[in-house]
């Protein structure tokens, strides 16, 4: 009988745990949502396979940046350059859910401490990022919203990305193949 009832315990331990979130997706910033509000246009490019996180962050604006981080979610500090060329020293974990970051920027000499968490929210097509940053001046709250496009448009989204990928219109809708399956496209 207690065999029975630790079994029983352990399969509700198991099956009552969430899974994970993955981010991974191409990501356009809202900037009518963030707050401050933005302007420009700012695109995330996410791999996600935990533990390992890639974003790749591309701006157009005044400026265009483009900065490629590599972050781990075991708690591991990662180092890169960001899209302004400070160096970054982030450590990333999991957190009832979401992604929390803490982060330590270099600037012009100074050391920058700031949080971020990642959260996804209206059935996983919108990420949400909170940060906190604390400045001389006194702590700063932002919220940055990205929004995933519709599918067909993030089929595209990824195929521009790569230089080997012919694009068809096929029955009213774009369809992005690789140019090895050429053939198919005629029908």
């Amino acid at each position: 009988m207690p065999l029975l009832l630790l079994i029983a315990i352990a399969a509700f331990g198991l099956a009552s745990e969430r899974p994970l979130p993955d981010f991974s997706g191409s990501w356009k910033q809202s900037n009518e949502l963030c707050s401050p509000q933005r302007t420009g246009e700012v695109t995330l490019k996410i791999e996600h396979r935990d533990p390992e996180l890639v974003v790749e962050t591309t701006s157009k604006g005044r400026v265009a940046r483009r900065a490629l981080q590599r972050y781990t979610t075991d708690g591991v500090e990662s180092k890169s350059i960001g899209a302004d060329g400070d160096e970054f020293h982030s450590v990333v974990v999991w957190k009832d859910g979401s992604l929390a970051f803490d982060i330590v920027e270099i600037e012009d000499g100074k050391r920058l401490k700031s949080t971020e968490v990642w959260r996804l929210i209206g059935g996983g097509k919108t990420l949400k990022r909170v940060r906190r940053a604390a400045r001389p001046a006194g702590k700063r709250w932002s919220t940055s919203v990205h929004n995933k496009p519709p599918v067909s448009s993030q089929l595209c989204l990824d195929a521009q990305r790569r230089p080997n990928v012919q694009f068809y219109v096929l029955r009213t809708r774009t369809v992005c193949v690789r140019s090895c399956l050429k053939s198919f496209a005629r029908y």
